[in-house]
């Protein structure tokens, strides 16, 4: 795909009758694109290096504004911040990071839901064999006042 873009970048170079800015992507889309498929080919590799799965969905700018808005706001850590410094971000990163080893760790029972919000599964500490819980067992409002 990149060499097909090549190609049609410097026919539309020497074109007379065809330019750049009505007959192909502008030059950041294609330097965007270009940087891409370096990035594709450098992990391709380094997991083969290292026989590692590749997990081409988890690279790119996706990822990276996925990471970034988990940090702020009401993201993966609910931090309540929704600009941060650079200083801010390396502190953030240590609880993503802490998060994603919880994700994988079996033993963890923690259940990450859509849109990777962490909670609590509440089911598995519940007691459900106790009786529902009844008002009748709390003390009265007078009884609250004269203690």
């Amino acid at each position: 795909m990149l060499s097909f873009l090549r190609l049609c970048r410097n026919w539309l170079g020497h074109s007379t009758q065809y330019t750049f800015t009505k007959n192909f992507m502008s030059k950041q889309a294609f330097n965007h694109f270009l940087l891409s498929c370096q990035s594709g080919v450098l992990k391709v590799k380094l997991c083969r290096e290292l026989q590692a799965p590749v997990h081409l969905e988890e690279s790119g700018s996706d990822a990276c504004e996925r990471f970034f808005s988990g940090l702020g706001g009401c993201g993966k850590t609910m931090t309540s911040r929704r600009n941060y410094d650079f200083d801010g971000v390396l502190e953030m990163t240590g609880d993503a990071n802490t998060l994603e080893v919880f994700r994988v760790d079996p033993s963890v029972e923690l259940e990450f839901r859509r849109h990777h919000k962490m909670e609590w599964f509440l089911a598995k500490d519940e007691d459900h064999e106790l009786p529902d819980a009844s008002r009748t067992a709390y003390p009265s409002d007078a009884e609250i006042i004269a203690a």
